[in-house]
């Protein structure tokens, strides 16, 4: 490191004009190096950014659950932001007078696995509990998008859960999903993220823009594309049977959902999955009907899939998109599940020889981005799956 000119990366450490912004009040000074990200729709997003800094004395522990925002710059001159808190930091040493920190960004779901609570509620629907639930962590921001009236509970029991958990539980019995939105801003005021809670009937938003062309990656093209789209198609249940038995009228409750069978795929047995819930579960046949829908919704999400891989800086988990330009799949719209990104700041030629091998990225230039996701075909039914009820 006797090459390394400190007194040049100072000037350096500046977010004007740099490809990846950060902006949080806990601490100034920070200009990430990389990044790598994880969003999902039915899951936390997680962010792990590696950071620069003059300073090698930042103190941590007034970092941790203080909101944080993080940007790139879109091909069309604007920026894309995500929002969270500061869930984990760590310092990785410094050399030669440049300091290296590590910052995890997630949501406000992150505090909901930080606390159990066993809890009572009576003569409430599984949205008005999950509320009540999340009122109490106003790092998150709610709405919901629910277009069916849910069923009253007489009771409902949260037992030795941690409040992510009974939530998720909740959801997932109803067959409720969500996502998370962000703003467009680059403001750390307030949590910046909302959770988006929905169902099957929900309008499925669209991105924007809405197109998304298939091209090569090149840095003389002005616009983003995808560079990789295939189909995937995997056997999965094709009916859902849930029962219950009504112990005052000596009666079994139940309710079928079963998929249409495809004309082009070859007979096969029924591949039924048979749920006796509890007893009391169910008053009408209706409601065993329903969740036996949206159970098997759940099941049937792999049945067919697209795996991408592009630079897509505005792709967002859980909207609808368009592919263009496709030699075999041009104006197939699709429904991102899973996303994962790595993007690397415009800090200069030193900055690989100073991090060594700990997070090089040969494949990466300055100032680039790549991603990764997982799609179903858009107007596909959207449900999470079934978590089990604690012992």
């Amino acid at each position: 490191m006797e090459d390394f000119d400190v007194s040049a990366w100072l000037g350096l450490l500046s977010q004007t004009t740099r490809f990846i912004t950060l902006d949080t009040t806990a601490a100034d000074g920070l200009i990430v190096e990389r990044f790598e990200g994880r969003e999902a729709v039915n899951d936390d997003f997680r962010f792990e950014l590696d950071c620069v800094s003059a300073s090698a004395f930042i103190d941590l522990k007034p970092l941790i659950g203080q909101p944080i925002s993080v940007g790139i710059a879109t091909a069309a001159g604007g920026r894309r932001y995500w929002h969270g808190i500061i869930t984990h930091a760590a310092s990785l040493g410094a050399d030669g007078g440049l300091a290296r920190y590590r910052l995890d960004m997630q949501s406000g779901l992150a505090l909901l696995a930080l606390r159990r609570n066993a809890l009572i509620f009576q003569d409430r629907s599984a949205l008005d509990v999950v509320t009540q639930v999340l009122a109490d962590y106003p790092q998150l921001k709610v709405r919901t998008e629910v277009t069916t009236a849910l069923r009253t509970r007489p009771i409902c029991t949260q037992y030795r859960e941690t409040d992510l958990a009974f939530v998720q539980r909740l959801l997932g019995e109803e067959g409720l999903s969500y996502r998370f939105e962000h703003d467009q801003t680059s403001s750390d005021d307030g949590p910046g993220h909302t959770l988006v809670i929905f169902d099957t009937q929900a309008a499925q938003p669209t991105g924007a823009p809405a197109a998304v062309r298939f091209h090569r990656i090149d840095a003389t093209e002005q616009d983003d594309a995808v560079s990789v789209f295939s189909e995937r198609r995997q056997l999965v249940p094709d009916q859902v049977t849930t029962a219950s038995w009504k112990p005052d009228q000596v009666l079994s409750v139940a309710g079928t959902a079963q998929a249409p069978h495809d004309g082009n795929a070859p007979e096969l047995p029924s591949l039924d999955v048979f749920d006796a819930d509890r007893s009391g579960r169910f008053d009408t046949a209706a409601q065993a009907q329903h969740y036996a829908t949206h159970r098997l919704d759940a099941l049937r999400l792999p049945a067919r899939t697209f795996r991408g891989q592009g630079a897509v800086r505005t792709l967002e988990a859980g909207k609808s998109y368009v592919l263009t330009q496709h030699p075999d799949l041009s104006g197939q719209a699709f429904v991102p599940l899973t996303l994962d990104h790595v993007a690397t700041n415009n800090l200069g030629t030193a900055l690989p020889h100073l991090r060594g091998s700990q997070t090089d990225d040969s494949t990466l230039g300055k100032g680039s981005y790549r991603q990764q996701f997982d799609a179903v075909p858009a107007g596909t039914p959207i449900a999470p799956a079934h978590r089990d009820r604690p012992l």
